[in-house]
């Protein structure tokens, strides 16, 4: 959830008229999909939530194949009460595959879906580390670009960062929309919300911030030890994210940061947070290379992940609708018991998926619901801050 986040891409909209929905206005109702067209990568990253061992093993998905993907997902949406397709190309690092992969995919692929779910919007995400030489020639190909900042753990090299850096710039340059999505690390956190704000805003250019939670699996478990912030360090992290963002969004209506903004909506309808509750309960699928797919967004990265079907031999529609999927989508929902007495309960929902199994109640000042998050944005809101908009149809990239 990490997301994804999945938002923080296209701005957050009352209305949403997306460009594939010829122009009809509704409330979005999202399914995502993270397809992982290889695991493998070019870093290493200390806080992945994907192990060393699952990239250097990993295949990668043929030009044939992803198309059979995409055009099961536009059957899937077709047939069902969903409204919004967000379809993350995901890895590992996705650009690997080349930029020949993406020409000869892409076309077909926004073809499939205009055919397959007239009416019903999509948006087709590019998750990147951004080192690649082909990236320039991939990205026009997708909705939105997002890739990732965390200060130490990273950029191996002073050079990838500044090379990172250059194809940000060269992305907005060419008016492409990219975000970012940035985990809660130890070293995030060290270097304090608003430091890393000003960074990426006052100096990236960047718009659209969302701080995604830290998730103990893969290389992220083997490293917890140097990496894993905490839940009060990370409550305390977003309190101060909020409030520089809460300080300068009048003045920049095009600037969003999250979980602040999608927290102050979420509290304002009484509604439980996209960005907090595993997106496993709204509906969500990662397919791996082989075509194994399953509900959690995480597992896949691990080593024996339980897998609830393969799409290439079966179907999107028939993994989403077997057993196992929907017997872990149960589980997903299901209260926590100590959650229940808890005033935060009705935000988080106590869907915190992985985190809940790693949380000790007796040593934890907080929980992996965030709840002094929470309570610090349910005071601003009592005293009169408000969302932006009636209400909040995005969600992040994760």
């Amino acid at each position: 959830m990490m997301e994804t986040a999945p938002n923080g891409g296209k701005n957050e909209m009352d209305v949403v008229r997306p460009p594939h929905a010829g122009g009809r206005a509704f409330r979005r109702k999202a399914f995502l999909f993270q397809i992982n067209v290889t695991r493998n990568c070019n870093l290493r990253c200390a806080h992945c939530y994907i192990a060393s061992s699952v990239k250097s093993k990993s295949g990668r998905l043929s030009v044939e194949q992803f198309l059979k993907i995409v055009g099961d997902i536009g059957a899937f949406m077709s047939g069902s009460e969903y409204t919004h397709a967000e379809i993350h190309i995901v890895g590992g690092e996705p650009t690997m595959l080349g930029a020949s992969f993406y020409h000869r995919a892409m076309s077909r692929a926004h073809g499939i879906l205009d055919d397959a779910m007239p009416g019903i919007s999509r948006e087709f995400i590019l998750v990147s580390n951004l080192l690649t030489r082909e990236l320039m020639q991939i990205a026009p190909w997708f909705d939105r670009i997002a890739t990732s900042y965390e200060p130490e753990t990273r950029f191996p090299r002073p050079f990838h960062e500044r090379w990172w850096l250059d194809n940000v710039h060269a992305l907005q340059n060419e008016g492409l929309d990219v975000s970012i999505t940035t985990c809660i690390t130890r070293q995030v956190v060290e270097f304090g919300a608003a430091a890393l704000c000003d960074r990426l805003y006052r100096d990236l250019g960047i718009r659209q911030i969302h701080f995604g939670f830290f998730i103990a699996s893969g290389d992220g478990k083997i490293n917890g030890s140097k990496v894993a912030p905490g839940y009060l360090n990370t409550s305390k992290f977003l309190v101060d994210s909020a409030d520089w963002y809460l300080e300068r969004r009048e003045g920049d209506p095009h600037l969003y940061v999250n979980p602040a903004e999608s927290m102050l909506s979420a509290i304002d309808r009484g509604d439980a947070l996209d960005d907090i509750v595993c997106p496993i309960i709204s509906g969500s699928l990662d397919i791996d290379s082989n075509g194994d797919a399953m509900s959690c967004l995480q597992e896949g990265g691990e080593e024996n992940a339980a897998w609830e079907g393969n799409v290439l031999s079966e179907s999107v529609a028939r993994v989403i609708s077997s057993r196992a999927f929907r017997k872990r989508r149960i589980e997903a929902a299901r209260p926590h018991r100590i959650c229940m007495s808890c005033d935060e309960y009705r935000v988080c929902r106590s869907g915190c998926g992985v985190n809940f199994r790693n949380w000790n109640p007796e040593t934890e000042m907080d929980c992996p619901g965030y709840k002094t998050f929470i309570r610090h944005l349910r005071h601003l809101h009592e005293t009169g801050v408000r969302p932006r908009h009636a209400r909040y149809t995005s969600r992040m990239a994760f």
